[in-house]
């Protein structure tokens, strides 16, 4: 139910903003392409995100008998929360909100090595399957992106950024991993 609200709020939205650009149709359309350019509406942004916050309120909320602080759960909803900004800020290219969207890229990255942190600490597990597993999953469809589409890595900024985080927390945890049960130890490393 919650998908197919979201993805009417979005297919809505989408028409709205797609209503406002002129039809491009035949064989001038690459000249005509060259000119289009995507109009910027900060009205359908705000009721596009108002829509999604309140579909996502009205189907999704839960009652925690003992809450977490940054459990696996609210991390996930933040991150999911911070991936729609992401692409309305693209999609929109919402100028005005560069300066937020760094500073939720950064919160995203943290979260996501957070979460590596937890895991690793949590497990124990420092095996060079999991290790590889995480690196082909954050990197492979950059990897593959880069080669067909002939786009530069720096494009995909954000994969090298996780890799990155995710080799610094492997190394500093996978490292000397029998002085992790001592918090001293941990804050050193």
């Amino acid at each position: 139910m919650f998908l197919l609200l979201t993805l009417t709020v979005v297919a809505a939205a989408t028409s709205l903003q797609s209503a406002k650009q002129p039809a491009v149709l035949g064989r001038q359309q690459t000249e005509e392409w060259k000119g289009w350019m995507q109009s910027y509406s900060r009205d359908t942004l705000m009721f596009l995100l108002l829509s999604l916050t309140v579909v996502a309120a009205a189907t999704s909320l839960q009652f925690v008998k003992q809450p977490v602080v940054l459990g696996r759960q609210q991390t996930e909803e933040w991150k999911g929360w911070m991936q729609v900004l992401f692409l309305l800020y693209h999609y929109f290219e919402a100028k005005e909100l560069y300066n937020a969207i760094r500073l939720l890229i950064a919160g995203y990255v943290w979260m996501t090595g957070f979460g590596n942190f937890m895991y690793y600490y949590k497990t124990g597990d420092y095996s060079i399957g999991r290790f590889a597993q995480m690196m082909w999953r954050l990197n492979f469809l950059v990897f593959f992106a880069c080669v067909v589409l002939r786009n530069s890595l720096m494009l995909y900024y954000i994969c090298p950024m996780h890799t990155l985080f995710t080799v610094a927390v492997y190394a500093s945890l996978g490292i000397a991993h029998h002085l992790n049960k001592s918090d001293a130890w941990l804050l050193i490393k």
